[in-house]
């Protein structure tokens, strides 16, 4: 089972990569003060490199900028960027979130938003092994193309294993917590039980006590 889980783990990740590759979209221009953004999320563990390139085709009076934070609640703010035609974001996360990038295209004072100010964006992002410039080290350390794979396979594999461990630590929270929650509900079930049978121990005594106080029994 656990094998099984580490292989989809894999293929998820392959499978976005893949899709990251073809992102693409317009975005329009829009005066500064309406603050329009389109955002885009994605969950990264924590203490994973990411990479993210971005392309903004060019246009006259308008200016495309960039933020990219997490949705923990500690809102960590990886990048803020202004006026960008190209741009290449290298950080690593800080905690396990939500990676929100979100892009804006501001329209110059003095006109007016319409079809012809829009700027086409695209996007690439990288994250964990696939963000590794393995070129780079294969010319620094001098690695031959098999050992290359094999520390790209050896990396791949922590961040599977880094991922289960999260994954096991957030079951045992969840399993702690239905635990907690089912001893509160028992212990309220008693509670009930013990005030209903309360109230009617009362109400007999009292109906008991009306009747013989009317003679009627």
């Amino acid at each position: 089972m656990l094998r099984r889980f580490a292989t989809l783990v894999v293929v998820t990740l392959v499978c976005w990569a893949a899709l990251a590759d073809a992102l693409k979209f317009k975005m329009p221009a829009v005066p500064y003060a309406q603050n329009v953004k389109k955002c885009f999320l994605q969950w990264v563990p924590s203490n994973t490199l990411v990479m993210l390139n971005l392309n903004a085709s060019p246009g006259a009076h308008m200016r495309v900028d960039v933020e990219v934070f997490d949705t923990s609640p500690h809102r960590n703010e990886y990048a803020r960027k202004k006026d960008i035609s190209e741009a290449k974001i290298a950080f690593t996360t800080h905690e396990f979130a939500d990676i929100s990038i979100c892009v804006m295209n501001h329209l110059a004072q003095g006109y007016t938003p319409g079809p012809e100010f829009n700027r086409q964006i695209d996007m690439h992002l990288d994250v964990g092994a696939d963000a590794v410039d393995y070129e780079t080290i294969a010319k620094r350390e001098k690695l031959k193309p098999m050992e290359v794979e094999l520390r790209r396979l050896e990396r791949t594999l922590d961040e599977v294993v880094d991922e289960l461990e999260y994954l096991k630590t957030r079951e045992a929270e969840m399993r702690d917590t239905n635990e907690s929650t089912n001893e509160r509900v028992q212990w309220f079930n008693f509670i009930s039980i013990g005030a209903l049978i309360c109230l009617g121990v009362w109400q007999m005594v009292y109906l008991r006590q009306f009747f013989q106080s009317k003679k009627l029994i």
